[in-house]
């Protein structure tokens, strides 16, 4: 089996807005939620339901204005206003890996819009190069599920101690584990790109 470095997304290979107050902050558009109550992301029913695909893009626009307390133009400006940018390094990162003959690949619980701007832009580019991509809206299935791991594998061609993954979530990384996958937590306040390459170093694959 090929070696694979799976890396998820937003917190790892992308600097993200994690609340929905600091993605209202950032965009300058308001929002109806307490600021000293900090609303995570995929804590928003209209968020978690998008990135499995289970909405579509009117629906989720409109169900995300309800959950936020706007309306529904306003609620694209707030959704495309997670993203920030590429973390330092991390095309140089994905281009060493394939030189040294390792694949690589994401697998990240995403949703269309952001999914969009990383893979069909030039912002991302180290996100387009990926070699195998697997987002959670276009299988209906999200981390810490282990059928999303197993679907991965299938796709890649790799399994167990062949992959090594990296995520900013405990759940997902501990879900990695359970399949024997060298799975690292990141620390998405930091810059990410040095915390992989250590652990790449420590596995001798880099």
């Amino acid at each position: 089996m090929k070696r694979t470095v799976v890396f998820d997304l937003g917190g790892v290979m992308v600097r993200i807005n994690r609340t929905w107050q600091a993605v209202s902050e950032f965009v300058g558009a308001p929002i109806r939620l307490p600021a000293d109550r900090p609303l995570l992301l995929w804590e928003s029913p209209a968020f978690a339901a998008y990135q499995e695909g289970r909405l579509s893009d009117e629906d989720y626009h409109r169900a995300l204005g309800h959950d936020l307390g706007v309306g529904p133009e306003e609620a694209v400006l707030l959704s495309r206003g997670v993203l920030r940018d590429g973390y330092a390094g991390a095309f140089e990162l994905v281009q060493e890996l394939h030189a040294n003959g390792i694949q690589t690949g994401c697998l990240s619980n995403t949703v269309a819009d952001h999914w969009i701007a990383m893979v069909e832009t030039d912002d991302y580019p180290h996100i387009r190069d990926l070699q195998v991509k697997l987002p959670s809206h276009l299988v209906g299935l999200a981390k810490p599920d282990p059928a999303i791991y197993r679907l991965f594998e299938e796709r890649a061609g790799a399994s167990g101690a062949d992959i090594a993954f990296f995520d900013d979530l405990p759940e997902n990384v501990a879900a990695a584990s359970e399949l024997r996958w060298q799975a690292f937590l990141i620390d998405p306040y930091a810059e990410t790109v040095p915390q992989m390459r250590a652990r790449l170093t420590e596995i001798e694959w880099l």
